[in-house]
């Protein structure tokens, strides 16, 4: 399969989100100089790189819903990035999920289990949407579509803005085969995680480079506490030490920080104002 086949898709509306994703891609290319990346957005773009196409659509929402415009991109094999993400190693290996599976998503770690979806039980657990392997044929489009008209009545009733409790319940009522995503290629900074390997693709805000530079200090199984840091399994005395006593630091400095609300720690199913705030934050 030739590169042309196989690609990677940000959807990004109104300026904000435009600029979050060009420095995303910016670190795709230097860690995939080869990959061929597209941009699909509602704004004119004068100078299209590093993006290598670049779709146009007037119809978006300006909400979560335009992420499923990532089946426009030209990829018969994709992967959809959020914008908020900064990469750090070689993705190629979720393209290779795609000879198996229909799609490939991170599970969440927050569970969704702050709402409910009538005859859907707590055991399966919502996908985080931020990143998606996806093969892009007639089957997959139709799914994509679904997943609109079940966010589209979520969000009208009972009002969940987030786009995961709708895809959750596609997934319930489709046959789609879904390969579940290790942290590796898909490492939440904002909660905490756990990861084995190296992390390759960091979703979070804040200094992505630098959860991707604390996470990846050393390998072997550990957790990451967002302002806090890595906490080590032990891996021989001294290295277990060192970073043992960087995370005291780390917890040293979170406690004299002012209380962080509630709304930040966990937004779970944003209101719509709140929704609309974040969307005017963004640089």
């Amino acid at each position: 399969m030739s590169l042309t086949d196989e690609g990677f898709v940000y959807v990004a509306t109104g300026e904000g989100y435009v600029r979050e994703a060009q420095e995303s891609v910016a670190s795709l290319k230097a860690a995939m100089p080869m990959a061929a990346v597209c941009l699909i957005t509602d704004q004119d773009i004068a100078d299209p790189r590093p993006f290598d196409s670049v779709v146009v659509r007037r119809d978006v929402k300006r909400s979560p819903a335009d992420k499923m415009l990532a089946v426009e991109c030209p990829y018969a094999r994709a992967v959809f990035i959020d914008t908020d993400t900064f990469i750090a190693g070689d993705l190629t290996p979720l393209f290779r999920v795609l000879d198996r599976f229909d799609l490939g998503l991170l599970p969440e770690t927050k569970r969704g289990w702050d709402y409910e979806l009538p005859g859907i039980p707590h055991a399966f657990a919502e996908y985080n949407s931020g990143v998606i392997a996806f093969r892009n044929d007639v089957r997959m489009k139709g799914f994509f579509a679904d997943w609109g008209v079940r966010y589209a009545a979520l969000l009208a009733d009972p009002g969940l803005v987030n786009d995961q409790p709708a895809l959750r319940e596609a997934i319930w009522h489709s046959d789609v085969r879904v390969a579940p995503l290790p942290s590796e290629f898909h490492f939440l900074g904002n909660v905490p995680n756990y990861i084995m390997w190296d992390a390759r693709l960091i979703h979070a805000r804040g200094d992505r480079r630098k959860i991707a530079e604390a996470t990846n200090r050393v390998l072997g199984p550990r957790a990451y506490v967002p302002d806090v840091g890595v906490i080590p399994g032990f891996h021989g005395r001294r290295g277990w030490l060192a970073e043992t006593l960087r995370t005291c630091g780390g917890m040293l400095r979170l406690l004299n920080r002012a209380p962080t609300r509630a709304a930040e720690l966990n937004p779970g199913q944003w209101s719509k104002g709140e929704r609309r705030k974040r969307q005017d934050e963004i640089p």
